[in-house]
């Protein structure tokens, strides 16, 4: 019996009748596709090309797309553009037309107001609605990203407008590289000496001078800078730049001085000077640079008397048992008071008492036959048995004699001594030649130098003033300026009415009173009087 899969015949039948259905098969996708590479099989080398080819034909489909696609959003914002342009125009006419005010009435100068400020809301509008597949086109919203540009081949750029997004600002790191320069031709000479004609020509155009001989640079400048905005040129008359330099000067004579910054120019000169009164005998300067926009300052601490206390020596016995009563309060308040020994026969030997009347300016001991200077002085420093506190709070005593340290006898009588060598300090002492020094000593200062104003010997002493002078400013102060002293800082003007306010020189002022008050103690003749220093 005769097998199918044995039957040679019908398998080579088989074979023709696929390979033929395999070539219909490929002949029709050819056919239906209209390639002749469909898969690599057909042409392996062929199909790199073909898809190479259908490569650049897909990008340049694209890229003609995109170039529709631009061409109509460019043609959606001409046309807004377009409306926009149209409604200025009609702006600028009905502009032009209420600028007719001799044949417009008001209402019709209202109405053009009113439709132009139409076209004004309906540019807004035109503004915003403006897109092109939801994108706005003139909002204000489209920015843009440079990237890959070559910073060798930009030789300018130029920033009309930055979105910022929700920031209202951003840091920008600016490299100078070089500044730009204004050109300019300079004239070494003060004046011409003949007559000539100049030119001047800049960015805004051009202009011709004729100068007579003799003309100075001054008057060069001046005819050409009235005429800068239509040549954008600029004359600029040159000056060689000076060292600052001021006078300080102080109430009375040969105390004078003149400051002088070490280099030319503002800025060097730029300090400010202060004399403050001081505690101490000698006067220094302090130094303060320059610190932002606060220029450098220079205070000068002045030297003052010093206060001494007033004292009276007792010496009876050819410097034997003499004592030194001292005020423990310096001043000349205990000047020319007298210290008198009494012996009234109340008082044994070691209680001795001793009395102050300020009004009768008398210091009273009171002591007995056998009371010694040495128990006098006791009493005065309250250490013997009497209670002598309140005398012992304004005096102080100390054996000063030679002697036998205070062991004999005292010897009454009135007026034994006089109080004398007090003295108040706070008095400026500091002379013009001490404020010399002490500014140019100052630790710092390399900006100015101290010197005596010409004439000036510099015996006399400095005034103070509390407020600082401004040295080296550009321009002078020529505002008047009342300073009240530190102790009376209110300073009241007054003018009568229908009067203007004027300075009055000739008047003596209002004396105020001193504050004073009196202490009465239960002892007769023990009160004493407090007064105020200041008025």
């Amino acid at each position: 019996m005769t097998r199918i899969n044995t039957n040679v015949s019908s398998l080579i039948a088989q074979n023709n009748l696929g390979r033929v259905n395999g070539d219909l098969q490929n002949r029709l996708t050819r056919l239906s596709t209209g390639l002749r590479i469909n898969s690599g099989k057909d042409d392996p080398a062929g199909l790199i090309a073909s898809e190479a080819l259908r490569s650049n034909i897909i990008a340049t489909e694209k890229a003609i797309t995109n170039s529709e696609r631009a061409n109509q959003l460019i043609a959606t914002a001409d046309s807004a553009l377009g409306q926009v342009s149209q409604l200025l125009n009609d702006i600028r006419g009905l502009v032009s037309e209420a600028a007719n005010t001799g044949a417009l009435s008001e209402e019709q100068i209202a109405a053009n107001q009113l439709q132009v400020d139409s076209s004004l809301e309906a540019i807004d509008r035109i503004a915003q609605i403006t897109s092109f597949q939801g994108k706005k086109l003139l909002d204000g919203s489209l920015n843009f990203n440079t990237t890959g540009v070559n910073n060798a081949k930009v030789t300018s750029l130029q920033v009309d407008q930055a979105n910022f997004g929700t920031q209202t600002s951003i840091g920008v790191e600016l490299n100078v590289v070089a500044t730009a320069t204004r050109g300019k031709l300079n004239y070494a000479f003060g004046a011409i000496a003949e007559g000539l004609s100049l030119q001047v020509a800049g960015s805004n155009g051009a202009e011709a001078f004729n100068f007579a001989a003799n003309s100075t640079i001054e008057e060069i400048a001046s005819a050409v800078n009235l005429v800068s905005d239509a040549t954008g040129v600029e004359a600029v008359v040159e000056q060689d730049a000076t060292k600052g330099k001021i006078t300080v000067s102080s109430y009375g004579g040969d105390n004078d001085i003149v400051l002088t910054a070490n280099s030319a120019g503002f800025d060097p000169g730029d300090v400010r000077v202060k004399y403050s009164v001081g505690t101490a005998s000698t006067t220094s300067a302090t130094f303060s640079a320059a610190t932002g926009a606060q220029p450098a300052k220079l205070n000068v601490t002045l030297g003052v008397s010093q206060y001494a206390a007033a004292s009276a020596t007792v010496d009876q016995n050819g410097d034997e048992d003499a004592f030194t009563v001292t005020a423990n309060i310096k001043g000349t308040d205990f000047n020319d008071i007298e210290i008198d020994i009494v012996d009234t026969g109340a008082n044994a030997a070691g209680s001795e008492t001793v009395t102050f009347n300020a009004t009768t300016g008398k210091l009273t001991i009171d002591v007995d036959a056998l009371s010694t200077y040495a128990q006098v002085v006791d009493a005065i420093n309250n250490a013997g048995a009497a209670d002598n506190a309140p005398a012992a709070a304004l005096f102080t005593a100390a054996l000063t004699g030679t002697g036998n340290a205070g062991g004999d006898a005292v010897v009454t009588g009135a007026t034994l001594a006089t109080f004398a060598g007090g003295a108040n300090g706070g008095a400026v002492t500091a002379t013009a030649n001490d404020v010399v020094t002490a500014i140019n000593a100052a630790s710092g200062n390399t900006l100015v130098t101290a010197s005596l104003a010409t004439g000036n010997d510099g015996h006399e002493a400095v005034t103070k003033f509390s407020q600082f002078a401004y040295y080296g400013t550009p321009q002078a102060n020529n505002r008047l300026q009342f300073l009240a002293p530190t102790n009376s800082p209110e300073i009241r003007f007054a003018s009568s009415s229908g009067q203007s306010l004027s300075v009055d020189t000739t008047t003596d002022p209002r004396v105020l009173g001193q504050s004073s008050f009196t202490v009465q103690s239960e002892i007769a003749n023990a009160t004493f009087n407090i007064k105020a220093r200041f008025q």
